[in-house]
């Protein structure tokens, strides 16, 4: 790395600053007209992979190009799960993307069968524990978007830098909201809004680079 010899294990490298050469070979990140972002609309029951060895549908199923593309998954998302997806050939941004410690903000529909009080809206908005339980969770931001008073059903929206869909259908559950369907429906600055299940687009270069300039720099510790 930048003509010295690494040899610890775990070495931190600025993708944008250091120069990194392997067997003498220069490695670094795909030339600009080659990188694609692609953001898709994943149907439940689709894999959040490009190949499964049992044949099950994937998202490369879905788009074409995928595999020749070297495009990777920005995350993952369980099978029963929908909504927006990422890829990417631009390998450097998914750590920062992705992990917790960068605190990226991503946003999810929720809707459960029943009723939410605004005394749990204000303790999942606090991160207080919700009444009459100990369950918490990290705070959050939880809005009651849409309630259908004759089916008995909430529509919600989390907008979190922490949660996970599944740790979030999970303290629902437990507070007696069963979930009857959630949806990811935006990951920074995309937003999921004209793209019908299973369609995808690639995302525009004011995208890309607005995306890039909403993740933070540095880790949050």
């Amino acid at each position: 790395m930048n003509g010295a010899l690494i040899t610890e294990l775990g070495k931190k490298v600025d993708i944008h600053k250091d120069r990194i050469q392997v067997n003498g070979r220069l490695v670094g990140l795909p030339d600009v007209k080659e990188v694609h972002w692609i953001v898709i609309n994943k149907p439940k029951g689709v894999l959040a992979i490009l190949k499964d060895e049992k044949g099950r549908q994937t998202i490369a199923d879905l788009i074409p190009k995928a595999n020749s593309l070297r495009l990777v998954p920005v995350g993952g998302m369980d099978r029963d799960h929908s909504g927006l997806m990422l890829l990417t050939n631009d390998v450097g941004w998914i750590h920062p993307l992705t992990h917790p410690s960068y605190e990226f903000s991503r946003q999810y529909e929720v809707i459960v069968r029943g009723l939410i009080s605004q005394e749990v809206l204000a303790a999942l908005n606090s991160g207080q524990p919700i009444p009459r339980t100990e369950i918490s969770l990290p705070q959050c931001s939880v809005v009651l978007k849409d309630v259908d008073q004759r089916n008995q059903l909430s529509l919600l929206v989390f907008q979190s830098e922490k949660l996970s869909m599944s740790k979030i259908e999970e303290l629902l559950e437990s507070i007696h909201l069963p979930v009857e369907s959630s949806k990811s429906v935006s990951f920074g600055p995309v937003k999921l809004r004209g793209l019908k299940k299973g369609d995808w687009r690639e995302l525009t270069s004011v995208e890309i680079d607005k995306l890039k300039k909403s993740c933070k720099l540095s880790p949050v510790k």
